[in-house]
């Protein structure tokens, strides 16, 4: 089995005292939840296949550089790529 989980919007570009909170909400809510709600549903599948035949399965989640560094006028994104980094390596150590 595998599965990939590709999501992203970029939201708006500005500072990061200036961002809108309904841009800060979308972004994160398609970009990091929506990885975790894939994940919910994934992993379940996954396990349950690899205890009936003793194969594991791959998932691979898509983040961006800027889930590794900061990124100007791109706070909520950084952060939503920063948490599906955190959130990735969270889930293959369950």
């Amino acid at each position: 089995d595998c599965a990939v989980t590709a999501a992203g919007v970029g939201g708006v570009q500005e500072a990061t005292h200036a961002y809108p909170e309904a841009a800060w909400l979308r972004t994160l809510d398609v970009n990091l939840t929506g990885v975790w709600r894939c994940l919910r549903h994934q992993l379940p599948a996954m396990l349950a296949t690899g205890a009936r035949t003793g194969r594991t399965g791959s998932i691979v989640n898509v983040a961006s550089v800027a889930g590794v560094v900061g990124f100007a006028q791109h706070a909520a994104y950084a952060a939503s790529k920063h948490g599906v980094v955190g959130l990735t390596r969270t889930a293959a150590l369950d």
